[in-house]
């Protein structure tokens, strides 16, 4: 969609710089979001929507005062269901984008991949070319972007500091920090920090499994619930629910 707004538009709005990059670099990494039905790819293009919705929002005021039908409380629903879905839509692609580098398997494959190939000599540059080409999932598609950047005649470290940048993982980032510094320094410890490395994203994950297991008792007990204690529960209780019924006829 054609942006109606500049990020100078929107930082003499009040907005800080820093978070229109991090917001802008969210976006990029995603590829871009569906936001009501209209791909939004930057955060001009995010203003321009909220802007549009808060336009429509308008009219269905001036509409309703000018018509006599307005009804704050509906016109309120509106509103808020309007915000929610505005924000869901553009978080949550982001959000699921952050943890699917700890529910996918890439990071401690990519990890172990890294590993394996300091064990038998290789360079960061081959592994990351390794990588590029036998990761398919969200990890290799940012080792793919590092290495066309490799190609292109950037610097690795530079390289480095752009694919963290752009994996939006803390855990992701921690790696790339290890293998850059490892490759800079040239420390014979690399192997050892990033098989411990390995072995707390396994254990992170392993929680995260448990905490994931231990919600999903939770939203399933309502619905078992409703569906079949509760309707044994007036099956017992209907006798007495008679027989307090009988009782009221006495009086």
């Amino acid at each position: 969609m054609k942006a109606i707004f500049s990020k100078r538009h929107l930082e003499k709005a009040g907005l800080h710089a820093e978070s229109i990059q991090v917001w802008d670099r969210e976006l990029r990494a995603v590829g871009g979001i569906k936001l009501l039905m209209v791909k939004v790819d930057n955060v001009a293009e995010l203003a321009t929507m909220a802007v549009a919705v808060a336009m429509f929002l308008l009219l269905i005021v001036v509409a309703g005062l000018i018509t006599g039908g307005l009804n704050l409380v509906n016109f309120l629903l509106i509103s808020m269901g309007s915000a929610i879905l505005f924000y869901t839509s553009w978080r949550s692609p982001i959000e699921a984008y952050k943890d699917s580098f700890m529910t996918e398997n890439e990071l401690p494959v990519a990890v172990e991949m890294f590993i394996s190939g300091l064990e038998v000599g290789m360079s960061a540059e081959n592994v990351i070319l390794h990588l590029s080409k036998n990761l398919k999932g969200v990890v290799g598609r940012l080792f793919y972007d590092a290495q066309n950047e490799i190609d292109a005649g950037k610097s690795v470290q530079d390289v480095f500091e752009t694919t963290a940048k752009n994996g939006l993982n803390i855990y992701f980032n921690r790696f790339i920090a290890l293998v850059a510094e490892g490759r800079e320094t040239g420390g014979g410890d690399t192997k050892h920090y990033l098989e411990e490395f390995l072995a707390e994203v396994e254990e992170v994950r392993g929680n995260e499994r448990i905490e994931r297991a231990g919600r999903l008792d939770n939203n399933l007990f309502f619905p078992i619930f409703l569906g079949y204690f509760l309707p044994i529960i007036v099956i017992f209780s209907l006798p007495l629910i008679l027989s307090l019924g009988g009782l009221f006829e006495i009086f």
